[in-house]
């Protein structure tokens, strides 16, 4: 039987705007570094209880040609429930399915091209 997996949950992931401020939608606690720590708390605190000590926050920039984006990404990871598990299964199972019946054809095709071959060279000497 298949391990469960982890999730991702994502929290939040957001691009700074021109100045690099974050809007941290309806919390809208922008500016002073108290409004901003009122803004993660509210974030932190969306959490279950069980992922926060988990959790994790993430402040990065990426370089695109000549303009510099800063994010800000918060996520935890939880335990694969028992829907996402059976889905993924069934997923699984298909893709190895359409695997298998994947080489099943290739094989039916070498098979045709090797006898085509055979036929060409054996009658041919």
């Amino acid at each position: 039987m298949a391990s469960r997996k982890k999730v991702l949950e994502r929290v939040l992931l957001q691009r700074g705007d021109e100045d690099g401020q974050f809007y941290f939608g309806s919390l809208n606690h922008e500016g002073s570094l108290l409004k901003v720590t009122k803004s993660l708390l509210a974030i932190l605190e969306s959490i279950p209880d069980e992922y926060r000590d988990n959790a994790m926050c993430y402040i990065y920039q990426e370089d695109d040609y000549d303009r510099k984006d800063v994010f800000i990404k918060v996520f935890y990871y939880r335990d694969e429930t028992n829907q996402e598990y059976n889905e993924r299964m069934i997923r699984e199972a298909e893709r190895a399915y359409a695997g298998e019946a994947e080489y099943r054809k290739q094989e039916e095709a070498d098979r045709a091209l090797y006898e085509t071959l055979k036929k060409r060279f054996e009658g041919g000497a």
